[in-house]
């Protein structure tokens, strides 16, 4: 016989990870520490992001200015000027 609709539902990936979640108490208490802890963790991060491309684009920037260091990168020689 063919499973009904709560039987399918029941062996779906998602009702089984919302069992593993409630056994082990992380169902409904970590949502709500997400939503408030993401937005720090993302901003932190978005900050931290922003400083490495700024670092990058400053070592580039001096890094470029030097004949060795562009041949080192594969430029070609003497075309600083």
């Amino acid at each position: 016989a063919q499973p009904t609709n709560a039987e399918r539902r029941e062996l779906s990936w998602e009702a089984a990870t919302n069992r593993f979640l409630k056994a082990v108490g992380m169902d409904k208490q970590l949502d709500k520490r997400l939503s408030r802890n993401s937005s720090v963790f993302m901003a932190a991060s978005l900050n931290l992001q922003q400083t490495v491309d700024e670092a990058s684009a400053y070592v580039h920037h001096v890094a470029s200015g030097f004949e060795v260091s562009r041949r080192f990168f594969g430029a070609i020689p003497h075309t600083l000027q």
